[in-house]
């Protein structure tokens, strides 16, 4: 298989997983947003809200159909990646090596 296919493998993948560990996802974005300052959390929630209308606004366009972010009542939306691939049974992630030889 290509790269590029084993990428779009992990990538559905790791959605699947988000959303059968949402709850355990949610918690780790609840337990990050008590030791945030409250100024930081209102700048973090406004530049997300930008970032999910641009976002909506391209996939209404094609240009980025594949893995919209969901908008829920917590912050730290784009951190539910991180947090599932730094989960124990996450899906890992594949990789592209290259051989160089002088021959």
């Amino acid at each position: 298989m290509t790269y590029i296919k084993n990428r779009q493998e992990y990538e559905w993948a790791l959605r699947d997983f988000i959303l059968k560990h949402r709850r355990e996802i949610d918690l780790e974005r609840t337990k990050l947003m008590l030791r945030t300052p409250q100024e930081t959390l209102k700048a973090i929630s406004r530049k997300e809200d930008i970032e999910f209308k641009i976002e909506v606004n391209n996939v209404n366009k094609k240009k980025n159909p594949f893995f919209l972010a969901d908008k829920d009542h917590l912050p730290f939306a784009k951190l539910k990646i991180k947090i599932a691939s730094s989960m124990p049974d996450a899906p890992k992630v594949p990789v592209f090596k290259i051989n160089i030889s002088n021959e």
